[in-house]
């Protein structure tokens, strides 16, 4: 919850920035990430069928999607109540979670 506070605190500071570029800037972030990752454990695995990309794809998009309409909603609202949806969130996530892990 603390670099996702930070996050909230960074974006707001940006406000006066296009959103395409801070979504970019972040995008990269995680790319060096991820990057840093495969190499600590010694393994990048290339996906082996069209389902398997278009999960992939479809996750990089709904992602993106996700952090253009957060970084958004942050030039254009108060903190206070983005931070509330993206807890929200979280606890949602959670009660699926245990959801599928009890019944399922």
């Amino acid at each position: 919850m603390i670099f996702a506070t930070l996050v909230i605190v960074i974006l707001r500071s940006l406000r006066r920035i296009h959103f395409t570029l801070v979504t970019f800037f972040f995008g990269v972030v995680g790319v060096i990430e991820c990057c840093i990752y495969c190499l600590a454990i010694g393994r990048f695995d290339i996906p082996d069928s069209a389902w398997e990309w278009f999960l992939i794809t479809s996750v990089g998009i709904l992602t993106l999607t996700g952090q253009i309409l957060i970084t958004l909603a942050l030039k254009f609202e108060d903190a206070g109540p983005i931070a509330l949806v993206r807890t929200a969130d979280v606890v949602s996530l959670l009660s699926q979670r245990l959801y599928n892990i009890i019944f399922f």
